[in-house]
């Protein structure tokens, strides 16, 4: 599965905002994806996770504390699977909606 975020339907409305870089603590929303209602947030919220654990990868490169290498490949890992999943959600709305216009039910 190896297509760009445009390819998958992704479109982020506006832009992406950047999280702090001081502590690298995760910005605080809900953690509840109910709320998070139109395909174009739930892929921003999406973009922005991957930033965030992309910029923790850098700095667990650069910061020289043990084990960086490991903590860094995690972060990016985590940052693929995000986006994966933003992909999967893109694909599996745009099935929702072209049975929806077709008159069947989704299933």
């Amino acid at each position: 599965m190896n297509m760009t975020l445009a390819a998958a339907g992704i479109a982020v409305a506006g832009p992406v905002r950047s999280h702090p870089a001081e502590g690298f603590v995760m910005p605080t929303r809900s953690q509840d994806p109910a709320e998070y209602s139109t395909l174009a947030e739930r892929c921003a919220v999406a973009i922005a996770d991957a930033h965030w654990f992309r910029n923790m990868a850098t700095r667990a490169l650069r910061d020289g504390k043990p084990r960086g290498r490991i903590r860094a490949e995690r972060a990016r890992t985590a940052a693929r699977i995000i986006l994966m999943r933003a992909k999967q959600d893109a694909a599996m709305h745009r099935m929702i909606v072209e049975a929806a216009a077709a008159g069947r039910q989704p299933t």
